[in-house]
Order: structure tokens, then C-alpha cells, then sequence
């Protein structure tokens, strides 16, 4: 199976020991062309938040995101995914409660991945 990093920055998976298989530390660094993104709509509200104008976002249309492809999965941001309704070669890093932190609350790794909603 091919992993393909379609995010702007590298993305580092941490499996602990278990079930027989060794810990392990994989980074997956992203492609050398543009990150896959969705391109929003944004709309200008009547409303201020602190003076400053606020919109509504609506997606429009996905940039950057292969067809699948045979033994490949994509790796993508999370926003992304949300839109890769069906796609069942599209994940993300699950960046909730299971993720690697520092003291500061960077992420260091995950341990696990997100699918593609399926409807």
C-alpha cells in the first residue's frame, strides 16, 4: 500500500507495542506538490465581532485531490476529509484526545486515523 501525504507538513504516526507487533515511528512527509485544500465560499455577513466583519464559509470545490488510485491511500486535513463523503482511500490524522503531545500541547504523533464519512 502507497501513503500519500496531500497535507503542507509532515505528519508523524507513533503504534506502541502490542499484540505482537514492535512499537513503532513512521513520518510520512508530504508530497512536493500543492497541499490538497478546499476551496470556500465566503460570504459577508451584517454582523461585527469587536468591530472586525464576519462571514459564512461554505465549501465549493476540492483542490489538489487525486483520483483513487490502486493500493493508495491519501492522507489529507481534516476539513478535507469532511468533504471526501464516499472515499474510502482518504484519511486524516486523528488529532483528538489520542494524539502524542509535548508539555505545550504540540502534537507530536498520532495513533490512530480518521475515515472518510461515509454518507
Amino acid at each position: 500500500m502507497d501513503y500519500v501525504n496531500l497535507t503542507p507538513h509532515p505528519v508523524v504516526f507513533h503504534r506502541p507495542a502490542c499484540d505482537g507487533h514492535e512499537a513503532m515511528w513512521k513520518t510520512l512527509q508530504p508530497v512536493g506538490r500543492t497541499p490538497a485544500r478546499v476551496k470556500m465560499k465566503e460570504t459577508p455577513t451584517d454582523d461585527t465581532i469587536w468591530g472586525m466583519p464576519v462571514i459564512e464559509r461554505e465549501p465549493e470545490r476540492l483542490l489538489n485531490l487525486p483520483a483513487p488510485r490502486k493500493d493508495t491511500a491519501y492522507i489529507v486535513s481534516s476539513i478535507m476529509l469532511e468533504q471526501c463523503i464516499g472515499r474510502k482511500d482518504v484519511f486524516a490524522p486523528d488529532t483528538g484526545a489520542t494524539a502524542i503531545r509535548t508539555g505545550r500541547g504540540r502534537i507530536m504523533a498520532v495513533t490512530r486515523m480518521v475515515a472518510a464519512p461515509t454518507k
